[in-house]
């Protein structure tokens, strides 16, 4: 998918989206290149994946254990207190539930993954995060809003100023798992999905 060049930041975006051919896996190519000048210079440039999905159970972060931010993560303003109301870290995971009533945010400076278990499912996406590079609001590289009716999963790319005919690269990858049915508590199913998610990344 090639999109048309911006008139305000002189660049296009491509994705090239490809299926595994056995499993679930699709990897996305995504890529930014700056084909004009932009209306104001200099422009960094970030890209910025937003995926939709059902509102889960409870989203995962791998949280980083060097990370710059109070125990490993970051609230938003808007919906703070419900937010942290809402996350609990346990062995170097950040668990987020969702909110039946408010809306809320946070973000990680996190690498390799983030994930969520809905109706006995992990879906996951997979990056790589640069810790040499600058990230969006302030080292993000992974957020997550969630709503009533719906929840974003967010993967960022880090902030690089392009010149004319530079681009800028992110590939991530989505998979889905299936956990046991028999499984029936969520400390069971997300300990499966945390098993599942060490063999993708190890």
């Amino acid at each position: 998918m090639i999109s048309t060049v911006s008139d305000y930041n002189g660049a296009r975006s491509v994705r090239k989206i490809r299926l595994a051919p056995t499993g679930s896996r699709v990897s996305i190519d995504q890529r930014i290149e700056k084909h004009k000048a932009a209306r104001v210079e200099p422009l960094r440039y970030t890209i910025w994946s937003v995926t939709q999905i059902v509102p889960p159970q409870e989203v995962l972060y791998r949280l980083n254990p060097f990370s710059k931010f109070d125990n490993g993560y970051y609230a938003f303003e808007s919906g703070r207190g419900t937010a942290i109301k809402n996350f609990s870290v346990k062995k170097g995971i950040g668990i987020f539930l969702p909110d039946p009533v408010n809306c809320q945010k946070t973000g990680a400076d996190s690498d390799q993954w983030l994930a969520a278990i809905v109706n006995g499912m992990v879906i996951a996406q997979f990056f790589t995060r640069d810790a040499a590079r600058s990230y969006p609001d302030g080292g993000l590289s992974a957020e997550v809003f969630t709503c009533r009716n719906y929840t974003e999963l967010e993967l960022l790319s880090p902030l690089v100023q392009l010149q004319v005919g530079q681009a800028l690269e992110f590939s991530i990858a989505w998979e889905l798992h299936r956990l046991p049915n028999s499984l029936e508590s969520p400390e069971h199913r997300r300990a499966a999905a945390l098993q599942w998610l060490a063999t993708k990344t190890d």
